[in-house]
């Protein structure tokens, strides 16, 4: 069933968001010793991230289909979240984060509009 693969995918996606917001600037500044500030630039360059491909793949739900974009943003981001498991500098954690912003930035906007077309609970959809 496509849904309960759409809805799998989107709840781990949103297990690995949770995981990253709480844990990853205490992980960063215990195991790596990243400063308060270089994490605040770091949440930072994620939320830049989001906010771009927000602007870039919400028109591209218009243009290649919502479900497409949907399924994508979600997969990539489940994706992008398990790379934080090799993230032992401070580079490859700053790549790492905004590569995360950007595949989260990529679903919302077509979630939404599709929740909406489809006439759907968007309580449905949310995570």
């Amino acid at each position: 069933d496509d849904t309960l693969k759409t809805e799998t995918i989107q709840i781990m996606a949103g297990a690995a968001m949770l995981f990253a917001f709480t844990y990853v600037p205490i992980l960063a500044r215990e195991n790596l010793g990243i400063d308060e500030l270089t994490i605040t630039f770091i949440v930072g360059a994620y939320a830049a991230a989001s906010f771009i491909a927000s602007y870039i793949f919400g028109r591209a739900g218009d243009i290649y289909g919502r479900r497409i974009i949907i399924r994508l943003g979600l997969l990539l981001a489940l994706i992008s979240f398990s790379l934080l498991l090799v993230s032992t500098t401070l580079e490859i954690l700053f790549i790492v984060r905004v590569l995360n912003g950007f595949c989260v930035g990529m679903y919302p906007g077509a979630l939404a509009a599709y929740a909406y077309e489809s006439k759907m609970k968007m309580g449905r959809f949310a995570t």
